[in-house]
Order: structure tokens, then sequence, then C-alpha cells
């Protein structure tokens, strides 16, 4: 009998310590100054990845980030091959299989922007009028923008492939936040600029593939919000 006790306080024990030791897989994909792997370095750096860093050590989460192209991220979420998922919008046909935080990681303005030498401006969504507008596959820029079926756009894998063809002529303007647009500019060395029109200001979220975990990461993400924590991080990189 005492044996079999043993053998049972073993058994409970090893199921606590992987529970414990157990490492999520956090995805998302390179959304500089918000998410990116600094080419420098190698090292993961940004607003999101601090923010995810301090609340995952309140909570005691173990976890991984990585980065992926936004549609299959989302696919990924979707099939539960992963279990988190930052920063996206909150919409409906998402919510069908995703979790989401009750407040967002930031609110981002997405806005047009174009080459420097880009003639004239976009003032309104008829000046998209014959343009060509490059996009991220599967990202949202809000519902106005995202349900004009007159806008033609050019889609990428990811931000740095929808710059890079700005600046090769492959697309007229292109739609990110902000602070993505003004990281671009500062790369490429002022080859781009803002444009007037702004599709949006909505507010991105941390979203999981079960309730148990957004609940865990949550508490804390609320606790630390509120303290003030939060802030300080988000001002380091939003003025």
């Amino acid at each position: 009998m005492k044996t079999y006790l043993v053998a049972i306080l073993l058994l409970l024990s090893q199921i606590c310590l992987n529970a414990e030791s157990k490492k999520y897989r956090f995805l998302t994909e390179s959304y500089p100054p918000y998410e990116y792997v600094d080419p420098a370095d190698g090292v993961q750096k940004g607003m999101d990845i601090e923010i995810i860093e301090l609340v995952c050590k309140k909570a005691g989460i173990k976890y991984e980030i990585l980065f992926l192209p936004f549609a299959r991220a989302l696919e990924d979420m979707k099939y539960k091959k992963a279990d988190c998922i930052f920063s996206l919008l909150k919409k409906p046909e998402r919510e069908e299989y995703l979790y989401y935080s009750s407040i967002p990681l930031y609110v981002g303005t997405n806005r047009l922007f174009a080459i420097k030498d880009y003639y004239g401006d976009i003032k309104t969504y008829n000046d998209l009028n014959g343009k060509k507008v490059g996009v991220v596959r599967g990202n949202s820029y809000g519902k106005k923008f995202d349900e004009n079926a007159k806008i033609e756009r050019d889609p990428s894998t990811d931000q740095k492939m929808l710059f890079n063809k700005l600046v090769a002529g492959r697309s007229d303007i292109v739609i990110t936040t902000e602070e993505v647009g003004f990281y671009y500019i500062k790369r490429l060395k002022g080859k781009v600029r803002p444009l007037t029109l702004v599709t949006s200001k909505e507010d991105y979220y941390i979203a999981f593939s079960n309730k148990e975990l957004r609940d865990l990461f949550n508490t804390a993400f609320v606790e630390l919000e509120n303290s003030g924590e939060i802030k300080k991080i988000r001002l380091k990189y939003i003025k």
C-alpha cells in the first residue's frame, strides 16, 4: 500500500512539473517597432516583445516567440498548432477560434505611404481609384478599407516585402500602421513618405487558442496595465 501511494505521489509530482515546464508557442509577424528580430544581433525586440516578457514573467508562463507570415500564423492558430498570436485586430470570424485579451496591446493608426517622389497626395478614398495599394496578406486595415471592393490590392507576405516592392515601383502606395511606416522611412533613409489619408484607428490585441491560457495571461496583463508598468513600455515606442 505504501509503495502504491508513493507511486501515485510521484506521478502527480511529474504531472505538475510538466505543467510548469510547458513552453507555449507564441506567433507573430515581423512588425517593427512592435515586434521584430534585430538584424544586428539576432535578438527579438520591440514594444510587444517587452510587454509579453513582463506579463509572462509575472504570470509564470514559459513561452517562445516564432515569427511567421501573418496569414500562416492565423492558420496555425485556427488549427491549434500554436497557443498565442499578436498583434491583431478583433474580428468576428477570428473570435470563432481565438480568445482575446480583455484589453489591447496598443492602439494603431493605419495610414498610407508612398515613395518620396510620389506626385500628389491621397486624401480621400476616391483618390485611390486606379492606384495599386500594397497590403500584407491576412492583415486588416479597418472595416471601411477592408470592405472597399474598388481598391486594387497588391499582397505581400510581410512588412519588409511590402516596402521593398514600394521602393522598387511594384506598387503605387502601401498601407500600414504609422509606427511601422515611420520605422521604414528611417530605415530606407527617407525614400518613403506618409500620405494624408488615415483609414482607421484600431485596437490591436493578443489572442489565444485556449481560454485557460488567456485567463492566466489576462489577469497579469490587466494588473500590470493598471499599475502603469505597461504604459512605461509603450511610451518608449509611441510618443
